[in-house]
């Protein structure tokens, strides 16, 4: 009887070790190829969203020109509902003169502001310091004198609060609604503020004599479009701008800043 080799017995389990590990590798691939279609997908779908969301910019500027009347919209913060390429838009236009100024505000303003928003004392001594430092800051180098510490000496962006110490995101998520680096004023228009701002300027004693009411804008704006759709995800698109009426009674546009990208999850 011919008997066979010992080696034989090792060939079953090896080809089929093989087998197991070729199988194991095509799924990660599978898995893999999966994955990043996934992903390429849900980027697609932002993409989309965000171009719709442009779209909201155009047409809000288009909704603010003065010759419709009164179906014109005004930059009062009311939120407006659009449709577009199957999203649905969310579109609300602020005026920045209603806002805070970072750079030149009064700082009482902010302090009574940042009081009603219950933020962390600790919190609110940083912002008020830091912001104070930095105009010491300025008017030292206006002056012409030497600043050893190289202090920054304004905030370009509201975004670039958070760099304070000590300063949550939490906070910076609750304040920068109410915040602005454009409008050069010492105190919001209390007749283009909201009804927080308009509270903050009663308790620092800033709003005596000071009218109530909406106005039809100071031509600085704010315009924040979010667009989203069902089991999408969403995109925004957040400019500020500057609106100059036409002879013609159009508006002419100097887009300050312009901020894409940033998706809501």
């Amino acid at each position: 009887m011919k008997m066979k080799p010992a080696s034989d017995g090792f060939a079953l389990p090896l080809v089929l070790w093989l087998i197991a590990l070729m199988v194991a590798a095509i799924a990660m691939l599978a898995m893999t190829a999966s994955n990043r279609h996934l992903q390429s997908s849900t980027m697609a779908d932002r993409v989309e969203a965000e171009t719709a969301a442009r779209a909201g910019i155009n047409y809000a500027v288009a909704r603010m020109d003065a010759r419709l009347g009164e179906q014109r919209w005004l930059p009062d913060g009311q939120p407006h509902q659009w449709n577009y390429g199957g999203h649905a838009l969310t579109i609300t236009i602020r005026d920045e003169w209603g806002k805070f100024d970072l750079n030149a505000g009064d700082p009482d303003v902010l302090r009574a502001l940042m009081q009603l928003q219950d933020i962390p004392p600790e919190q609110i001594s940083a912002i008020i310091n830091g912001l104070g430092a930095m105009r010491a800051a300025r008017l030292s180098r206006q002056e012409g004198l030497n600043d050893a510490n190289n202090m920054p000496t304004r905030i370009f962006n509201v975004a670039s609060l958070s760099q304070l110490p000590g300063v949550s995101p939490e906070t910076l998520a609750s304040l920068a609604p109410e915040l602005t680096v454009y409008s050069g004023r010492s105190l919001p228009d209390i007749t283009l503020a909201d009804a927080r701002m308009r509270t903050a300027l009663v308790a620092a004693g800033k709003a005596a004599g000071m009218p109530v009411g909406n106005a039809n804008g100071s031509g600085l704006y704010n315009i924040d479009v979010v667009a989203s759709r069902p089991d999408h995800p969403p995109g925004r698109v957040n400019v500020v701008l500057q609106g100059t009426p036409r002879y013609d009674g159009g508006i002419e546009i100097r887009w300050l800043a312009w901020e894409h990208g940033r998706w809501q999850q």
